[in-house]
């Protein structure tokens, strides 16, 4: 069962008929939440383009007919799983960026790449790929590039906190070192979903930003 606070627009058991080419509908139930996480999975392991009915199909355990009847064509599951992923990346990197000091921000922050550069069914990140896809529909791309703004902009606040407090170099604007942050973690992202370990190049990530003796 999907975790209900990394989708908090799961609803409740929905009652669809899941129809096959040449028989009788089949009245179904489903958790639309389990259904769409499955349906991210695919779309993170292979991208929009390359992501087939048939691939949806066998992650989700439905008929095509059935997924378009709950969530609309291939584009508005994709943006539906792109939504899901969204709002469970930036509470991650809330959270990650609540910790005390700078230090152990960006550590919590590195884990969280880490931990998707590792997943073996769908390594890297969703909004990366998005972003690097050629030929995305330009809503879908615009909403990967909103929910990664949203992020920068939140590492920028959180370094420039760090930068008061005399944990974080100064010779850089906050936002510039976000963007380096990003940038690597990104680069580090592309390599995973093309099978390279991508670990030597996060763990420089700390070394970034803080000042010389803050911890990392």
């Amino acid at each position: 069962m999907t975790d209900r606070t990394h989708f908090p627009f799961m609803t409740e058991r929905t009652q669809i008929s899941d129809v096959d080419e040449g028989r009788p509908g089949r009245p179904r139930s489903f958790e639309e939440g389990d259904v769409l996480a499955r349906a991210l999975d695919t779309f993170r392991a292979h991208g929009f383009h390359a992501t087939t009915y048939p691939m949806l199909e066998e992650a989700t355990g439905l008929h095509r007919q059935s997924l378009r009847y709950a969530f609309g064509d291939k584009a508005a599951l994709f943006a539906a799983a792109l939504n899901a992923y969204a709002t469970r990346r930036l509470a991650e990197v809330d959270a990650a960026l609540a910790a005390p000091d700078t230090a152990e921000a960006l550590q919590r922050l590195t884990a969280i790449f880490r931990r998707d550069a590792a997943d073996a069914a769908a390594p890297g990140c969703l909004l990366v790929r998005s972003l690097a896809e050629m030929d995305l529909p330009d809503p879908l791309r615009a909403a990967a590039r909103a929910t990664s703004d949203r992020i920068e902009a939140r590492i920028a606040d959180r370094l420039g906190a760090g930068q008061a407090a005399g944990e974080v170099r100064a010779d850089l604007p906050s936002a510039a070192l976000a963007r380096q942050i990003l940038l690597l973690a990104d680069g580090a992202m592309v390599h995973a979903a093309a099978g390279d370990p991508p670990d030597a190049a996060l763990a420089a990530l700390p070394t970034l930003v803080l000042t010389k003796g803050s911890p990392s």
